[in-house]
């Protein structure tokens, strides 16, 4: 993947410190620039655990089930983001709480906030305090998984732009947008890579390693990818999608 090739047809510490200094001195509520409220203590904290899940459980289930999210479930996503937000502030450690963030943000179609806090996510694996509690490794390949999905669509984004400025004959748009599109599908490979190696048994880590290969030119890897995701879940929504994309 060294070497990939797109397919043109293809498709912040002082801040917290000075709002920390702020509110000894002021018993008013203190935001973040998300808006989200600063937690001040392990209280208040679980208190945003507790809402975020409240608000957030059930629409993530729906959305792992490919099912319809209702303007009440983006509304209530955008509830939970905040909390989610607050307990970043709290714990910029934490692998969970930035997960939640990404999620959200994935879900709601915030590419950008997605694909940063996703990897955040993963990358803060290695420093949460939290890391040997169940449930905290997998959250992190979730994010890695996840963070390919996003990066792609990134990619497939670029490569939409590369065609409109290659139909308007604008070539160096076009060239930047192409490169673009490599470095994005780069990213989105080498982190499905990290979610597969870590998980081998996850079809939709699988799925998110095939969509890149496919769209790279590397058909034959992406079809042992599938087949492996339909052997482990063959009734999976997104199983059964790539297989009518794949004739399979």
């Amino acid at each position: 993947m060294n070497n990939m090739k797109v397919k043109p047809q293809m498709i912040a510490a002082g801040l917290i410190a000075g709002l920390a200094a702020l509110m000894i001195f002021s018993d008013k509520t203190v935001k973040t620039q998300s808006g989200a409220n600063i937690l001040r203590n392990v209280n208040e904290y679980q208190s945003s655990v507790n809402k975020a899940a409240e608000l957030a459980t059930t629409v993530f289930q729906k959305a792992d089930a490919g099912q319809e999210i209702s303007e009440q479930d983006k509304s209530n996503l955008e509830l939970a983001a905040k909390e989610f937000e607050a307990m970043k502030a709290y714990d910029p450690k934490s692998v969970t709480a930035v997960f939640g963030a990404g999620k959200c943000y994935m879900i709601l179609g915030d590419k950008q906030r997605a694909s940063e806090n996703l990897e955040q996510a993963y990358l803060n694996y290695q420093i949460d305090p939290s890391k040997e509690l169940d449930g905290v490794k997998d959250t992190a390949i979730e994010a890695a998984g996840l963070l390919s999905e996003v990066v792609f669509t990134q990619g497939n984004d670029s490569i939409a732009d590369y065609n409109s400025a290659s139909q308007s004959g604008d070539k160096t748009t076009a060239q930047s947008k192409q490169k673009e599109a490599q470095i994005y599908y780069k990213k989105s490979f080498d982190y499905a890579n990290i979610a597969v190696q870590q998980k081998p048994n996850g079809f939709r880590y699988l799925l998110a390693r095939c969509q890149v290969l496919l769209a790279t030119g590397n058909q034959d890897q992406a079809l042992k990818d599938f087949q492996t995701a339909k052997s482990l879940a063959p009734t999976d929504y997104k199983v059964v999608m790539f297989g009518k994309l794949l004739g399979n």
